[in-house]
């Protein structure tokens, strides 16, 4: 599912409707592209446009989270701590047993450092969704 929203979150059209760009007499242009800027909308430098309901561009997504994203956005971080939170699950253990009870073979040993080594790599890399 994480996926899923990642893909939405990516892909999801985040600016002011076309509606809205052509009534300049209802709404108040926008000072930096003169296009009509209804209320709660707010000009992202980034995507060179007005997103309604903007929240804050995001580098992980690549894309600014407004109101048609918001919630596959927050559906992403809530899937990725529940990932995180499996991992320290699983591994935790497996990293107890291994620090009190040597492993004898060193292929076996190697082969658990390497996949402790990736989940750290993918942890920090989920971390940054949250800084």
């Amino acid at each position: 599912m994480s996926f899923v929203c990642y893909y939405k979150c990516v892909t999801t059209n985040t600016e002011v409707p076309e509606i809205t760009k052509m009534d300049i007499s209802t709404y108040p242009p926008c000072s930096k592209c003169g296009l009509g800027k209804p209320e709660r909308a707010h000009h992202c430098s980034k995507c060179k446009s007005c997103i309604l309901e903007m929240d804050h561009h995001c580098n992980y997504i690549g894309n600014c989270v407004g109101f048609a994203n918001k919630k596959y956005f927050l559906l992403l971080l809530f899937y990725v701590t529940l990932m995180i939170l499996f991992v320290l699950l699983i591994n935790t253990p497996l990293a107890i047993y291994a620090f009190f009870y040597p492993l004898r073979n060193p292929f076996y040993h190697c082969v658990f450092r390497l996949f402790d080594l990736v989940h750290c790599i993918l942890g920090i890399y989920a971390l940054n969704l949250f800084f």
